[in-house]
């Protein structure tokens, strides 16, 4: 998993005042990741590969689709949610509630956030002179543990789950077969939204108030997770379980790249690896293909995306 929540958890000491906030937020994320496995799993089964997924357009206002299915005939938007427990939809304040154990939840209409984002896409491909080809929005629950309560709502038709993908797939071919765009322009408009998405980058560092001194520093031993590795000739070893690692330094400094983006001076990267040496620093950098910025003492190293393990 890579996203800077998990990324800032593993990384800050737990007596920091928003730990548990991070930590939640991490947890969160990597249930929601684990719920789009099981979705892939089930578009694949269908037979549908050509998929967009997670991407985030800036227009007039930005908006991310989960999922987004384009073909001749139709366009599909998929919101995935990974809740467990008891969700009712309320239909007139067009809100779900989630009873699980002993907590209570309250959460948007997942069915109104997926209309917005099909109007935005609606006019965003408008603006670019696409064709007006029908979209369609959806809601795809993933979590085996959560027991949708429907009865009353008004959209119980687009609220699915993962295992009833592949079918409600099956109607919508058979409902929608007039083509409104050709093969190669269809390949050009995929092709558009790919060129279109831009991540999202947030600056955690600056949102938490976290502080150089509140990061845990050390390289983090892959076998065991502890922060006990120590550079032995040209291997990292761990002194906890004496694993021996080649790359581990380029882990732990790519997961602190993360979060420091701007960049990290010769001295922070002593303290990262338990280095002592600018000069052993300096070499190891060159050879694990870092770029370094500025020529002075307060230069910096990043690592650029498509240099990364190369």
């Amino acid at each position: 998993m890579n996203n800077k929540f998990f990324q800032l958890a593993k990384r800050l000491h737990s007596s920091h005042p928003c730990f548990a906030e991070i930590s939640d937020q991490a947890r969160r994320t990597a249930a929601g990741d684990y719920g789009e496995q099981d979705l892939k799993y089930y578009l694949e089964m269908s037979g549908c590969r050509d998929y967009l997924h997670g991407i985030r357009i800036e227009a007039e206002s930005v908006f991310q689709i989960d999922y987004l299915i384009m073909t001749r005939c139709y366009g599909l938007l998929i919101e995935v949610k990974n809740i467990a427990g008891e969700i009712y939809f309320d239909p007139h304040a067009r809100q779900i509630f989630r009873k699980n154990k002993d907590e209570d939840d309250v959460f948007p209409d997942p069915i109104l956030q997926v209309d917005l984002q099909k109007k935005q896409l609606q006019k965003f491909l408008q603006k670019h002179n696409y064709p007006n080809i029908p979209l369609y929005g959806v809601v795809v629950f993933t979590n085996r543990s959560g027991r949708l309560l429907l009865q009353h709502y008004p959209d119980r038709d687009r609220i699915l789950t993962a295992q009833a993908l592949p079918f409600f797939l099956e109607r919508l071919e058979k409902k929608y077969r007039e083509s409104h765009i050709s093969n190669t322009d269809l390949a050009a408009m995929r092709d558009f939204l790919k060129s279109s998405h831009r991540p999202a980058n947030p600056d955690l560092i600056a949102r938490y108030n976290i502080k150089w001194g509140d990061i845990i520093k050390g390289v983090r031993c892959p076998e065991c997770e502890a922060y006990r590795m120590k550079r032995v000739r040209l291997l990292w070893e761990c002194g906890y379980c004496k694993h021996r690692s080649g790359v581990a330094h380029i882990i732990a400094l790519e997961e602190m790249l993360t979060l420091f983006s701007g960049g990290l001076s010769n001295k922070q990267i002593q303290e990262v690896l338990s280095l002592h040496s600018a000069d052993a620093v300096q070499k190891l950098m060159n050879r694990s293909k870092f770029t370094r910025i500025g020529k002075t003492k307060n230069s910096k190293y990043i690592l650029k995306k498509d240099e990364w393990r190369n």
